[in-house]
């Protein structure tokens, strides 16, 4: 072939390249495009957008904070900032971070063809298995939950990290290190990225180990520093239900749950809770060691004969590792987000499998078929995440006999009955059939019943929730206190003290949970217990001092105290932090107008 000629295949080429990842990108947006529509969940969407106290104003307090401190169990400053920057541009609008969420994943997507490209796959095989991690119906919760922004942005800094490692050849990988990095600091799910390409390497480019050895150092220990800050930040959050033995199981069962969710993800579902995990059953654990035993095997199979699959089943097992269980988070055995980020290597193991299988028509046919079905199923079950009623109803589907799944959906219709007043009360019941101890739901139907004094009624209300054994410690804490208060009002003044004592017992609290030292503060106040409030919203203040809701409860409780000046300093405060939120301009000017009446 003449030196011509070989350029003009080498453009031709390049055109193609291009016109492909053109093709994987658009394909990676369509199918989430409608999302757009969708709402902010109750689901972390508080914590991320709607109360994030980093939001607002920039400056520089806010971003060395980002930068120096964990927040909500997690030490991820890139993420932070990225939703920093999204709130100036958009504002509280759901659609704004949505976009950004698709625009990520559509960059992952491009990254996962130039990896399959740059580990000497075709580029039609390529393309097909970039096209099936876009369309992918697991997905749907890495792209569409506005909380789980950190899923694709760790996800696309990942993917293009291991692009630039493998293309870096013997020269040291600054570019590769630099985005591994970024993705740490998005997500600490990246830190199997050293161990992926210490099996990249020692698999198909054992030559080149010996200049890398520094570059391995230096992954190593970033890895291993950003391994202990979220360790640390996640420590009250470490879920202590399960054994090491459990845990174990539970991670022996992890690679079976994702391979059948990936071949039939019709009963994905947004939480997989813990007390219904498959490991736990004789079944769930052999089809676990089956399923190991076969990936082993399959590694030992081909680690002469074809080393990309060796490679894809190593990486994609090390990059569900720290995710599997072993270290059991929250309450779920597992989550489709935690997919994300192991399909990419799993899609090298299924490289040479495509790149048969695209050379013949048939096989082309077959893939497409896939392709689409996967497509139409992330349009069909995107539903899911439309709103908080939605989303929850999804997991009592799969999940019938959810307790955490019943609770959050009796708390969306409450949600939906404040924004529709209307239909509030018929919202609340329907919350109170769903699940009785539903904190709202009991606070709108017992502060309606005290409202017209009907205190035997109130009273009854609130026994009937204190019966319920699910229920919060926060709504425990209102239950007793609106008792107190009943029984205080029918002359049982015995009980209503020993009622009111039980309900501001600290001992009853998550010490780490701001949202219920608030609310508690709120329940004193009602009953005219203004020294606990008082002691309840400054213990809050002293945990999140840039929390703007209790820098606003703070700012109405001494106004109720006839303190005009500390009350203006505490709002004004809130204020400063969170200047584009109309809801505290609002207070602010009641507050200012109030001082002055009392000046």
């Amino acid at each position: 072939m003449t030196p011509g000629e070989q350029a003009a295949d080498a453009a031709l080429a390049k055109k193609q390249t291009l016109w492909f990842l053109g093709i994987v990108a658009l394909c990676a947006i369509i199918p989430f495009l409608h999302t757009l529509n969708f709402q902010f969940l109750n689901w972390d969407d508080d914590r991320y957008v709607l109360r994030n106290p980093f939001l607002g104003s920039v400056t520089w307090g806010k971003l060395q904070g980002v930068l120096t401190s964990s927040y909500y169990f997690n030490y991820h400053p890139i993420t932070m900032l990225s939703y920093m920057v999204n709130f100036a541009v958009s504002g509280m609008h759901p659609a704004g971070y949505r976009a950004v969420n698709i625009l990520l994943h559509a960059c992952a997507c491009m990254g996962v063809f130039m990896l399959l490209v740059r580990m000497e796959i075709t580029r039609t095989a390529s393309l097909f298995l970039a096209l099936l991690f876009a369309v992918h119906p697991l997905r749907l919760e890495s792209v569409v939950w506005i909380s789980e922004r950190k899923d694709v942005l760790c996800g696309a800094l990942y993917v293009w990290a291991l692009v630039c490692w493998v293309a870096s050849g013997k020269k040291f990988p600054a570019l590769s290190v630099l985005l591994f990095v970024l993705a740490l600091g998005a997500k600490a799910m990246a830190i199997s990225f050293p161990l992926v390409v210490l099996w990249h390497d020692l698999l198909l480019r054992r030559t080149q180990m010996r200049e890398r050895i520094p570059a391995y150092a230096l992954l190593l220990g970033l890895s291993v520093l950003f391994a202990w800050l979220n360790m640390s930040a996640q420590e009250h959050a470490i879920s202590a239900q399960l054994s090491m033995l459990e845990r174990l199981k539970l991670a022996t069962f992890a690679p079976t749950h994702y391979a059948m969710t990936t071949f039939w993800p019709l009963r994905i579902s947004p939480l997989y809770p813990v007390e219904f995990r498959p490991s736990a059953h004789s079944l769930g654990l052999i089809g676990g060691l089956l399923t190991c035993i076969g990936g082993l095997a399959a590694v030992v199979r081909y680690w002469k004969r074809n080393p990309l699959v060796s490679f894809g089943l190593l990486a994609a097992a090390t990059a569900l590792a720290p995710v599997s269980g072993l270290i059991a988070v929250g309450s779920a055995f597992a989550a489709d987000r935690y997919s994300y980020i192991p399909t990419i290597p799993l899609l090298l193991a299924l490289g040479p499998f495509a790149m048969r299988a695209s050379s013949q028509r048939i096989g082309r046919i077959i893939l497409g078929v896939i392709v689409l079905g996967y497509f139409t199923s992330t349009i069909a079950l995107s539903r899911t995440w439309s709103d908080s009623v939605a989303l929850w109803e999804r997991v009592l589907k799969v999940y019938p006999e959810s307790i955490e799944g019943r609770r959050n959906l009796a708390d969306a219709w409450s949600i939906r009955a404040v924004s529709s007043p209307a239909d509030a009360q018929r919202y609340y019941e329907k919350a109170l059939e769903i699940f009785p101890a539903d904190g709202k739901a009991i606070q709108f139907r017992g502060d309606a019943l005290i409202e017209a004094q009907q205190w035997k009624e109130a009273e009854a209300v609130m026994k009937s929730a204190l019966a319920e054994t699910e229920i919060r410690s926060i709504v425990k804490s209102y239950a007793l206190a609106m008792s107190a208060l009943c029984a205080h009002r029918l002359g049982k003044l015995e009980e209503a003290n020993a009622l009111a004592k039980q309900a501001f017992d600290p001992a009853i609290l998550n010490p780490q949970a701001v949202d219920e030292f608030v609310f508690i503060g709120y329940t004193a106040g009602r009953i005219g217990r203004f020294d606990v409030t008082d002691r309840y919203y400054s213990a809050a203040l002293e945990r999140e001092p840039s929390n703007t809701e209790v820098l606003q409860q703070l700012a109405f409780l001494r106004m109720q105290q006839k303190r005009p000046a500390e009350a203006l300093q505490f709002i004004e405060r809130a204020a400063a932090i969170s200047p584009a939120d109309p809801s505290i301009q609002h207070n602010l000017s009641l507050v200012r107008q109030e001082a002055a009446k009392m000046q």
